[in-house]
């Protein structure tokens, strides 16, 4: 999906990014604290399509989407053999693929972090294969993609590892050399170097309306 607007929000946005950093992991609290929230701004990106002037603000719970755009079932059973109209979805996850790969493409030194609100690095099935570059710090998850991993597929897995409905999602889109961003798989996670990710961060992805959408904060 290719035509899509950004909406800017008002301060409510920023309330709720807020509230969703003081319930995420240590990345979350190191952003909260080193960034001024207040000075930055808060954007939704939906299709060309959608008009979502009604519900934008509800973060909490949505729908984001239109009732007119939420996808239906093909019945063949109907007793005068007819069928429901299949209507597309808009696809937000897909949205948030492209402003993510743009935003990787845009330097080598680029990289994205999100947090794992339930994973343990215990859990076995983070160790398939299918599962993103994942690094901890003590007992908390972390998936991060560098510019070497701005592919539509990479991306769309880190989001899916991560996304969860409630807590929402919470990642991190930094700036960093490209020395550091390259020997970012190596790294051993620590407090000071999830400061340092905090302040190198100019946007913040949060996840809201139940999961079909994302607000970005960013400090530009």
């Amino acid at each position: 999906m290719n035509s899509y607007n950004h909406i800017k929000l008002g301060p409510e946005a920023s309330q709720y990014v807020r509230e969703c950093l003081s319930n995420g992991h240590t990345l979350s609290k190191c952003l909260l604290e080193i960034k001024d929230l207040n000075r930055g701004s808060v954007f939704i990106s939906v299709p060309l399509s959608v008009d979502v002037t009604r519900t934008a603000n509800n973060f909490r719970h949505g729908p984001l989407l239109p009732e007119s755009m939420v996808e239906r079932s093909v019945d063949n059973d109907l007793e005068d053999n007819s069928k429901m109209t299949i209507l597309p979805v808009p696809q937000t996850d897909e949205i948030l693929v492209r402003i993510i790969q743009d935003y990787l493409d845009g330097d080598r030194g680029r990289v994205c972090v999100f947090e794992d609100c339930i994973a343990r690095p215990s859990d076995p099935w983070l160790r398939t294969s299918k599962r993103s570059a994942w690094k901890n710090f003590e007992d908390e998850v972390y998936y991060f993609l560098t510019s070497r991993d701005s592919t539509l597929s990479k991306i769309g897995q880190a989001i899916k590892d991560a996304n969860r409905v409630y807590p929402p999602l919470i990642g991190a889109m930094m700036k960093m050399s490209e020395m550091q961003s390259f020997g970012f798989g190596k790294m051993t996670m620590t407090l000071n170097i999830l400061k340092e990710l905090a302040r190198a961060t100019d946007k913040i992805i949060i996840g809201a309306y139940d999961g079909e959408g994302y607000l970005i904060w960013s400090d530009s």
